[in-house]
């Protein structure tokens, strides 16, 4: 999206970056994503889209719409205690930022990271099973790497794949 924000994208990624940053401190500190930084991250994102539309505005929206009921079907098969409902909020804020392609490879990197993390954690004692770590920092370090690398990456996934 941010090739059509013009000189826009400058201001717009690191209004973006200075949340997702504080969203990883809270959360890694106190196990909380604030809703007022998710719900301004989505705010101004639905703005950006808004002010500078594409094509898949639609698509965009319904994508982190579907990619947070995702989320909410984790928070309620595990009743809260393996995804807390401000991952699904920030999910939904992610979603509308990234479309399609980018979105499945944030949400799937996230996934990887935090269960190598937790499986380090374990080994050095640091964690144990059961025991609440938090996964806001997974998803904003994820999608720092998706905004970052992620159509060299998935493009590279394609080629592995052949898909």
């Amino acid at each position: 999206m941010t090739h059509q924000l013009g000189w826009f994208s400058l201001p717009y990624l690191l209004f973006l970056a200075s949340i997702f940053i504080a969203i990883f401190v809270v959360d890694f500190e106190h196990q909380v994503i604030p809703d007022s930084f998710v719900f301004l991250l989505f705010t101004v994102s639905l703005l950006a889209l808004l002010i500078f539309p594409n094509s898949s505005f639609y698509f965009q929206i319904f994508l982190g719409f579907l990619s947070s009921f995702f989320f909410l079907l984790l928070y309620a098969v595990t009743k809260g205690k393996g995804m807390g409902l401000g991952d699904v909020k920030l999910v939904l804020a992610g979603g509308v930022i990234l479309g399609a392609t980018q979105t499945f490879f944030w949400i799937t990197t996230s996934f990887i990271i935090g269960g190598v993390v937790g499986l380090i954690l374990i080994l050095f004692k640091k964690a144990r099973f059961g025991k609440p770590i938090a996964f806001g920092p997974f998803l904003v370090s994820s999608f720092f790497l998706t905004v970052l690398l992620g159509e060299v990456l998935v493009k590279g996934f394609e080629e592995i794949f052949n898909i």
